[in-house]
């Protein structure tokens, strides 16, 4: 009850902040075709908080309130952990994937994370807003439906294979560097949820998945949504810059 209450607080807060936000700036695939509407939302979610950082906060505020009680009832208790996976090429050249434990209290790291986001985005200068590219978000889809074959088994890698980068680049020539950011999140979890979920990225060593949404480097996104599995939301971000012309 008191968590609704504190969304009731902050959806009034927000109603405040949106009216300072340009919509249409925000919105850059409004008139895309091969979007659905909750993947056109969630790219506007993402440039909203590339576009006005500081005012994106007010979003944040009943997630702080709530991680603030939270660990003033529960302490450090009780500990979690989350696997740690880095990609790397052995001496031949092969991809190879590193696996790490790392551990943690649920409650702290939740307020830590949160802290420690709603500091960058009040240091943070206005981003580009990221425009949709079709090649992106073809390569999001094709590794959608692949996790979607497997059970939704969050891997980067795909069956084939295949990378972020590997995947972005083969459908999408025109792009120099790329990254990927997987969610999954309880079912009726909204875009803003899983955004801000993404933001906050507690338990993630480096918050990897908060760098790649506010990375000032990339040019365009796609979002697809892989639906509702086991009685969660299941997403794919990918992000790219693309190549100067000559």
């Amino acid at each position: 009850m008191r968590f609704t209450i504190l969304c009731a607080i902050a959806l009034l807060q927000s109603f405040a902040v949106f009216s300072q936000v340009d919509i249409d700036k925000i919105n850059t695939a409004s008139d895309v075709q091969f979007l659905r509407q909750s993947e056109i939302e969630m790219i506007s979610e993402i440039n909203y908080v590339r576009a006005y950082p500081r005012e994106y906060i007010q979003l944040l505020v009943p997630y702080l309130q709530q991680a603030r009680e939270q660990y003033k009832l529960y302490g450090k208790e009780p500990t979690s952990f989350t696997l740690r996976k880095i990609y790397r090429n052995d001496a031949d050249g092969n991809k190879v994937v590193d696996i790490d434990t790392i551990w943690y209290n649920k409650y702290e790291e939740e307020l830590k994370a949160i802290n420690t986001l709603v500091y960058k985005l009040r240091r943070i200068p206005s981003m580009d807003v990221l425009k949709p590219h079709e090649g992106i978000f073809n390569a999001a889809k094709k590794h959608g439906k692949d996790l979607n074959n497997n059970n939704w088994i969050a891997s980067h890698r795909g069956s084939d294979g295949s990378w972020p980068l590997d995947r972005i680049q083969a459908f999408a020539n025109d792009v120099k560097s790329g990254k990927e950011n997987l969610a999954s999140k309880q079912s009726g979890a909204s875009t803003r949820e899983i955004v801000i979920s993404l933001l906050i990225d507690a338990g993630v060593k480096g918050y990897g998945n908060r760098k790649n949404i506010l990375n000032p480097n990339w040019t365009h996104i796609a979002c697809y949504y892989g639906g509702n599995y086991n009685n969660k939301e299941h997403w794919v971000q990918n992000f790219g810059a693309i190549k100067k012309q000559q």
